[in-house]
């Protein structure tokens, strides 16, 4: 898929995010990355033979404070190949980029994996 095509999905994706999740990530900005590098897969916990679809880098709601110095941006990474090589279809792949994102999000919020997973997120 063109790389312009992908992106266009992600615009279509984030647009079908329930509202309370938007609003909660206006100050998240998402990046799109060809592959997740190795220091990604290990600071998601990930196996290098394993596939990561999308990581939060930065510091969660949970953890902030108004005392904190501003820190680097925070940001949601969606990896283009992972999401596109386990979707056959574009619609498949949009409904994939909005379940990332919300997971995504969720961490974001200071989710754990384990509340992810309960809440339907994972």
């Amino acid at each position: 898929m063109p790389t312009d095509h992908f992106a266009l999905a992600v615009e279509e994706a984030l647009k079908m995010l329930p509202a309370e999740f938007r609003t909660k990530m206006k100050d998240v900005v998402v990046v799109v990355q060809n592959q997740p590098t190795a220091k990604e897969l290990k600071a998601a916990g990930v196996p290098n033979s394993d596939t990561l679809l999308g990581l939060f880098v930065g510091t969660s709601l949970a953890e902030k404070s108004v005392f904190d110095a501003p820190k680097d941006v925070d940001r949601i990474i969606l990896y283009r190949k992972p999401l596109e090589e386990m979707c056959a279809t574009r619609v498949k792949l949009v409904k994939e980029i909005r379940k990332t994102v919300i997971h995504e999000v969720g961490h974001f919020l200071g989710m754990e994996e384990e509340e992810l997973e309960r809440l339907g997120y994972e």
